[in-house]
C-alpha cells in the first residue's frame, strides 16, 4: 500500500466513520436510552447541506471539506442504524407472572442444571383478553424428562415473569444483558417446573432453520462414527461451527497453547476452503470468460459451505470477505488488499451494525489487516537458503504476523497470553486445514458406506494428533502468562505505534521511527500511572452473583480471602465471573475459607467475619430466629442471603447494626418484604441485585 496515494483505498477512509459511529450509538443507547438529541438531527441536516454545497461549487481549496462532511455523514447513519437496531430490541413487558405463548426457535443448549432455547414471544393474556405480542427471548427449563422432550418447532403455554436482561454490576464483568441486546434478545426467564404446556409443533421453513437442520444431520452423521467425546467435540466445531460438546478440559488446552481460533469455525477455515478451491478449478484458464465463472463458482461453493454449517454470523461474515476476493480475483483487480478488507467490513456493518461488537469480528479483521500489512515486511526480514526453510519462515511469519495485529485485544478480552504459539501454529495450521479437508471428502462420501471406515479413521487420526500435541505443548513450562490487564488507552495507543512503525517502514523517515518510539515510551508510561492507580486497598466486596453468596475481604497486600455465605455455593461461579476484576487489581488467588479461623487482621467464627476492625454477620440460616439478647450483638453490617426465612425485627432484636446488605441469592418477595421493613424500621440497606457493593477500610 503506498501511503501517497489513499485516495486509491476508498473504503479504508470510509469505515473507520461508520464504525465510530455504531460504537457511539451504542454508547448513547446503554447511557442514555438510546434516543437521538434533536439538535444532533439538526446539525446532521446542516452537514448535508454543506455536503451538497461543496460538491456543485468544487473548489481546489476546499476539497478537504468534502471529504470531512461524508465522513461526518457516516458517523450520523451508523449512530442511527445503531440506535434503530437496538430500540427494535428493548422490549417492556408486562409487570408481574404472565401467560404467554412461546415458540421455540432453536434446538436445546444443555446448562449444568437447565435447558436453554431461544424463542419467539408470539401472543400474551392479560385482564381485557388475548393480545399479540412481539419479542425474541431466552427460556431456561429445569432439567427433567419433561424439558428434556422439548424440541425446536414447540408451541408452548408459559406461566412466568418476562424481563429485560440486567447487567450485575459487578466491576469489570461480563456485561450479559448488553451481550444479548446486541443479538436481538430483549428479555428472558427460567420457567419452573408445572409452569408450561405444550400445545403444539409447526416446523419453521425459513432458509435459516433449513441450513440449522442440515447441520444437525451432519453432527449426527459425525456422531453415527463413535469417536470419543474430544475428537467429536472438535471436529464438529472446526468444521460446523458447533462448540455445545466441547469439554472445559479441550477449550482450557487449546487458549493456553493459543489454538482457541481454531474452534470458532471463521475466516481461518474459509481460507483453506478458499484456498482449496482456488488450487481445484486452476485448469479453467485465465481468459476473462473462464476468472467469471471461476469466481462465480468460489462464491457459490462458500455460501453452499456457509448454508451446510447453519449460517452462523462468523461464517457469514467470513464468507462475505472471501466473495469480495474472489470477485476482485475474478475481474483481475488487486485481490487482497485493505480497500477489499475495508468494504467487506463497511457492507457488514451497514447491514448488521452489532457485528462491530462480535469478538470473533474484530479479531479476524485485525488479523487479516495484520497479515496484508506486517507480513510482506516480516517476511522480507530473512532469507533462507533452503526450500523446507523458505516454506517454515512463511508459515512463522504468517503467525508472528497475525500475532501482530491481534495481541492486544486477545490480553483485553482473555487476560492471557500465549507463549508458545508459534509453535503451537506450526502444528495447528497444517492439520485443521488436513481435518478439514478429509471432513469434506468424507461428507461427500456419504452415499458410499463402504468408504465411511477409511475417511473417518483418516479425520480420527489428524485430529486425536492434533489433541495429543497441544495438550503436550499445554504441560510445558510457561506454556501460558494468566492475569494480564491491558487498558483501552492501551490499545488504541499500541495501534497508532503499529501504524507509526508501518509508516517508517514504508518511507523509512526518521520522524516516523521518532514518534513510533515516542509512543512505545508513552505506552509503558501510562501503564505504569494506571497500575499504581488501581492498586487494591483494604476493602470487603460483596458480588452480585446469585449461585454463590460470599464476602470478599480484600488486602492491599493483594492478598485476600473469600467466605462462601452457603454451602451450596459453587466457588467456580465467582472465580469465573470476577476474574477479570481480580486481574484488575492484580490480585493473587483468593484463599477460600470454610473452616473457622484465626489470623493477623482476620477471623472467621460462628458465621461472624472480623476484618480489619470491621464485623459482618451472615445471616443465611435460622439460628438467630425467636432470640432475644438483654446486650445486643455489635456488628457493623449483617448479610442475609439465601436460607434465612424469618424477617428484619428478629434479627434487631440480637443484632445492634449500622446496615443491612441484601444478596440477590434472595427471593424477589423477601427482597421486597425486607426493604419494606428496613424503611420502616428507619435501618440503612444496600441491595446487592443493583450492583456489587465494596467497603473501603
Amino acid at each position: 500500500m503506498e501511503f501517497n496515494a489513499l485516495h486509491r483505498y476508498p473504503f479504508l477512509r470510509l469505515f473507520p466513520a461508520l464504525a465510530i459511529g455504531v460504537w457511539y450509538g451504542d454508547l448513547l443507547f446503554f447511557r442514555q436510552g438510546g434516543s437521538i438529541l434533536p439538535l444532533t438531527n439538526i446539525v446532521c441536516i446542516i452537514f448535508l447541506f454543506l455536503l451538497i454545497s461543496s460538491y456543485l461549487f468544487k473548489r481546489y481549496y476546499f476539497r478537504w471539506l468534502f471529504g470531512v462532511l461524508i465522513s461526518f455523514e457516516l458517523f450520523y447513519l451508523g449512530m442511527q442504524l445503531c440506535t434503530q437496531y437496538l430500540q427494535t430490541v428493548n422490549t417492556t413487558f408486562p409487570p408481574g407472572e404472565n401467560t404467554y405463548q412461546a415458540k421455540l426457535t432453536s434446538f436445546p443448549t444443555q446448562k449444568r442444571r437447565s435447558y436453554k432455547f431461544a424463542a419467539d414471544i408470539t401472543k400474551y393474556s392479560s385482564k381485557n383478553g388475548i393480545k399479540p405480542f412481539s419479542a425474541k427471548v431466552i427460556l431456561f427449563f429445569p432439567t427433567g424428562q419433561a424439558a428434556k422432550a422439548l424440541q425446536k418447532g414447540d408451541i408452548l403455554l408459559i406461566s412466568t415473569r418476562l424481563s429485560q436482561p440486567a447487567d450485575r454490576g459487578n466491576p469489570d464483568s461480563f456485561d450479559y444483558a448488553r451481550y444479548l441486546h446486541r443479538r436481538g434478545i430483549g428479555g428472558s426467564s427460567f420457567i419452573r417446573e408445572g409452569r408450561w404446556k405444550t400445545i403444539g409443533h409447526k416446523e419453521d421453513t425459513s432458509f435459516a432453520s433449513t441450513a440449522l437442520r442440515c447441520r444437525e444431520q451432519i453432527l449426527r452423521f459425525y456422531h453415527s462414527f463413535g469417536w470419543q467425546k474430544d475428537t467429536e467435540s472438535v471436529v464438529s466445531a472446526l468444521t460446523v461451527g458447533c462448540k455445545d460438546d466441547l469439554s472445559e478440559e479441550i477449550k482450557e488446552t487449546y487458549s493456553i497453547t493459543g489454538a482457541s481460533h481454531v474452534l470458532s469455525l471463521s475466516g481461518l477455515h474459509i481460507g483453506f476452503l478458499y484456498a482449496l478451491l482456488i488450487l481445484l478449478l486452476k485448469r479453467l484458464g485465465n481468459s476473462q470468460t473462464m476468472n467469471l465463472v471461476r469466481g462465480a463458482i468460489i462464491i457459490l461453493l462458500l455460501w453452499a459451505f456457509a448454508f451446510f454449517t447453519g449460517l452462523s454470523p462468523s461464517v457469514i461474515r467470513s464468507v462475505i470477505m472471501f466473495s469480495l476476493f474472489a470477485m476482485a480475483k475474478a475481474i483481475k483487480r488487486d485481490t487482497y488488499s485493505l480497500n477489499t478488507l475495508s468494504a467487506a467490513a463497511f457492507f457488514m456493518i451497514l447491514v448488521s451494525p452489532e457485528w462491530l461488537f462480535d469478538v470473533s469480528f474484530q479479531l479476524s479483521f485485525c488479523a487479516v489487516a495484520s497479515l496484508l500489512l506486517f507480513e510482506p515486511h516480516i517476511e522480507k526480514a530473512i532469507h533462507p537458503t533452503s526450500k523446507i526453510g523458505e516454506k517454515t519462515w512463511q508459515l512463522v511469519s504468517v503467525s508472528i504476523a497475525a500475532q501482530l495485529g491481534t495481541v492486544p485485544l486477545i490480553l483485553y478480552y482473555f487476560s492471557r497470553f500465549s507463549v508458545y504459539f508459534i509453535l503451537s501454529g506450526f502444528i495447528v495450521i497444517p492439520l485443521s486445514s488436513l481435518i478439514m479437508y478429509s471432513s469434506i471428502i468424507l461428507f461427500l462420501s456419504s452415499p458410499f458406506k463402504t468408504l465411511h471406515p477409511i475417511f473417518a479413521s483418516i479425520v480420527e487420526g489428524f485430529t486425536e494428533t492434533m489433541n495429543k500435541a497441544l495438550i503436550w505443548i499445554e504441560k510445558l513450562p510457561y506454556a501460558a502468562i494468566d492475569g494480564v490487564w491491558i487498558y483501552v488507552t492501551e490499545i488504541i495507543i499500541f495501534y497508532i505505534t503499529l501504524g507509526l512503525i508501518l509508516c517508517f517502514l514504508h518511507t523509512h523517515r526518521a520522524r516516523y521511527a521518532i514518534t513510533s518510539l515516542i509512543s512505545v515510551v508513552l505506552l509503558i508510561g501510562i501503564h505504569g500511572i494506571y497500575r499504581q492507580k488501581d492498586l487494591p486497598h483494604n476493602s470487603i466486596a460483596f458480588y452480585n452473583i446469585r449461585s454463590c453468596p460470599a464476602v470478599h475481604c480484600i488486602g492491599s497486600d493483594r492478598k485476600s480471602l473469600i467466605i462462601c455465605a452457603s454451602h451450596e455455593s459453587n466457588i467456580k461461579d465467582i472465580q469465573k465471573q470476577m476474574n477479570r476484576h481480580w486481574n484488575h487489581l492484580r490480585l493473587d488467588t483468593p484463599q477460600v475459607i470454610k473452616t473457622n479461623i484465626a489470623i493477623p487482621q482476620f477471623s472467621f467464627y460462628n458465621n461472624f467475619i472480623s476484618y480489619h476492625g470491621k464485623r459482618i454477620g451472615i445471616i443465611n440460616d435460622n439460628r438467630w430466629r425467636y432470640q432475644k439478647a438483654k446486650h445486643k450483638l455489635q456488628t457493623d453490617y449483617l448479610y442475609i442471603c439465601q436460607g434465612y426465612k424469618g424477617n428484619i425485627e428478629e434479627l434487631l432484636a440480637m443484632f445492634d447494626t449500622k446496615k443491612i446488605i441484601l444478596d440477590s441469592s434472595l427471593s424477589q418477595w423477601r427482597k421486597d418484604h425486607y426493604k419494606t421493613s428496613c424503611d420502616s424500621l428507619n435501618i440503612p440497606f444496600v441491595s446487592i441485585e443493583e450492583g456489587s457493593y465494596k467497603i473501603f477500610i
